[in-house]
């Protein structure tokens, strides 16, 4: 029997003054899918 693991997310981003992109909407995108940050 296989041991369930929890899934890795690898994130490349920079950071976005406008808000509308960059590494802060990548963690909002994470976390709403479910994924622990």
């Amino acid at each position: 029997m296989a041991l369930m693991r929890d899934p890795y997310v690898l994130v490349v981003g920079g950071s976005d003054s406008s808000g509308g992109a960059g590494i802060a909407r990548d963690i909002e995108t994470i976390s709403s899918l479910g994924v622990r940050t």
